[in-house]
């Protein structure tokens, strides 16, 4: 097991806050300038991006500077209530009345963001809420003539409403509830559950990174994998290679929650303490400008695995992330519309080598996971391929081999030639082909990556596709895969392709921001019988349903959903990004959780 990691060098807390302060006020005038042309959703997007990068600043309790603290807290209040202005400029009041009510959590008193909210809550006929908005308005600021008109507006529809509304009765002269400046009144609060499992750090735009982790930790197959690589102790001062840096990771995961005489893993109330990335960031050779923007989750686990892959081949060990993750297609060619039945048996299979995830493409025209698949795995057919081309690229290389006289070589080439003969594959000239792909092989661990983001010619940049996009929570892939008895496919060791659910990465936002968030199936501690769904959102991990894990992650309409930016009239912009299945015979290896020492 890897050793404890020595403790990184001090950093000047202050200059990195104000980097990262900067960035964010950057942003909030590029809204400022897209507002002014009146391009109000591109204002709202920076003005969201502009919020998001202030509130990675972590104010330390080491932190003196008041000016620092002081400015944080102003630039986002700016990016909410700039946001909330410009939403309002789209007529999308159900995401002023949200932006708005996350300043006032920072800021109770914010006049700007009461007014907003109260206006658009009126837009939104919910007229108790938005007097009560406007009377706490008054409250702070009393000779705010905006607020006056709008509260005297509302109090002349009263008559108007209470004929068709009775229980609008008297609730415009009703003042706010004492000591609050809310207009609803308190909720009871469910309980919190105690969870067995710690979170991660958010260490500036890497809520996508930490959601890859949490699933690869969870997949103890692969767990095992990574802490199989050798490793060497890490001498004082240098840097941890990616497989340290990943062991050391998932063992802080791997501890209970009573571990740890520096608090690590310790239970602080119902939440276990959340475990930081950054020395893994760091092994990526990564600098602050990098934790800072977003990558595409598809391509951040093809290119994380693969390097997974590389560290093992380095220490010559088996090709294990391609025995666990690989996907193998096979490509089959036939003639289409054969003219004799030595053209009906013409075939020519072509193998792709393992590889990871599969992409699918076909968000907006398929409905769900099957649909998808069994689109990528029709046929089609290509015009004018040449049949003989594999047969007439070996005589050239034979001709090649004669020039030189490599004896050997003419006879290996030779011997090809004959059996192409033999098997009737020398071609039938240029023909229109039937190209088909099914799975040659399919392997425990099935990551599938929902390719949501589609490139606008007209904006000249990708927008994300909110279309609904269902998947099932059990998926039988038998009827995908090569059946042709004249093809022949070893037996799969691992079982027939029957998978459950493991896990699925959710992106809530637009094409070029948003945050992401993974719902895992995982066991508990030893003793606890069956499998939770858990919610993995950045440092807060809790108990979810099945359906908030599975059935709000499809996307697609939803009536009374909170609406924001990109997702269109009524679309949810919450979907899944990327879904993980694993074999039913590998169910057990997979979903415990407590199966390294």
């Amino acid at each position: 097991m890897p050793e404890e990691p020595v403790a990184p060098a001090p950093i000047d807390e202050e200059k990195r806050l104000r980097q990262r302060l900067d960035l964010a006020k950057a942003q909030k005038d590029k809204g400022n300038e897209f507002f002014k042309k009146q391009e109000f959703q591109q204002a709202a997007e920076y003005y969201s991006k502009a919020h998001r990068l202030a509130g990675t600043i972590k104010i330390s309790a080491e932190l003196t500077n008041q000016d620092v603290i002081d400015s944080v807290r102003q630039v986002t209040l700016a990016c909410l209530t700039n946001k909330a202005l410009a939403l309002s400029r789209l007529e999308d009041h159900e995401a002023v009345v949200k932006t708005c009510s996350e300043a006032l959590e920072l800021d109770p008193k914010n006049e700007k963001a009461m007014y907003r909210r109260a206006t658009s809550q009126k837009e939104l006929g919910r007229f108790q809420e938005a007097a009560a908005d406007l009377q706490a308005c008054l409250a702070i600021n009393p000779t705010s003539s905006d607020a006056k008109k709008a509260l005297k507006g509302l109090n002349n529809r009263k008559n108007d409403t209470a004929n068709s509304h009775g229980g609008f009765n008297g609730i415009f002269t009703r003042p706010p509830h004492a000591g609050r400046l809310a207009a609803s009144p308190p909720q009871p609060v469910a309980p919190a559950v105690p969870v067995p499992f710690a979170g991660l750090k958010n260490e500036g735009a890497t809520c996508y990174l930490n959601s890859v982790l949490q699933t690869l930790y969870h997949l103890p197959a692969l767990r095992k994998v990574i802490f199989a690589i050798p490793s060497s102790p890490v001498p004082p001062g240098e840097m941890p290679s990616l497989a340290v840096a990943l062991q050391r990771l998932f063992f802080r995961l791997q501890q209970p929650p009573d571990q740890g005489a520096d608090g690590r893993g310790q239970m602080r109330g119902l939440r276990r303490e959340a475990v930081s990335v950054t020395e893994l960031i760091a092994s990526f050779g990564w600098d602050s400008d990098d934790t800072l923007s977003q990558q595409d989750v598809g391509e951040f686990v093809s290119v994380f695995l693969d390097n997974i892959e590389e560290l093992i081949k380095a220490e010559n060990l088996p090709p294990d992330i391609s025995r666990l993750c690989g996907i193998e297609y096979r490509y089959t060619d036939r003639i289409h519309n054969p003219s004799s039945e030595a053209s009906k048996a013409w075939i020519r299979t072509r193998d792709e080598p393992p590889h990871w995830p599969c992409t699918i493409h076909h968000i907006k025209e398929c409905d769900g996971i099957m649909a998808a698949l069994k689109s990528m795995c029709s046929s089609e057919i290509i015009d004018d391929f040449n049949t003989s081309g594999d047969f007439l690229e070996l005589k050239k290389d034979l001709k090649k081999a004669q020039e030189k006289g490599d004896r050997d070589e003419i006879q290996e080439i030779e011997e090809k030639l004959a059996g192409m003969k033999l098997e009737g594959k020398e071609g039938f000239g240029k023909q229109n082909i039937q190209r088909s792909l099914r799975f040659k092989r399919l392997p425990p661990i099935l990551f599938f990556n929902l390719q949501r983001l589609q490139y606008c010619p007209m904006r000249g940049v990708p927008v994300k596709i909110n279309s609904r996009f269902a998947f099932e929570d059990k998926l039988d892939l038998t009827e995908l895969m090569v059946d042709d008895p004249d093809q022949e496919v070893p037996p799969d060791p691992t079982g027939p392709p029957v998978y459950s659910l493991h896990s699925v990465i959710v992106h809530s936002g637009y094409s070029n921001m948003g945050h992401y968030v993974a719902y895992i199936r995982a066991s508990g501690p030893p003793g606890e019988k069956g499998a939770k769904w858990y919610k993995f959102d950045d440092d807060h991990v809790s108990i979810v349903t099945e359906e908030e894990a599975i059935e709000e992650s499809f996307g697609g309409e939803a009536a009374g959903w909170s609406r924001m930016l990109g997702g269109g009239m009524g679309m949810r912009l919450r979907s899944a990004y990327m879904l993980v299945y694993v074999k039913d015979g590998y169910s057990a290896a997979t979903h415990n959780s407590a199966d390294e020492q």
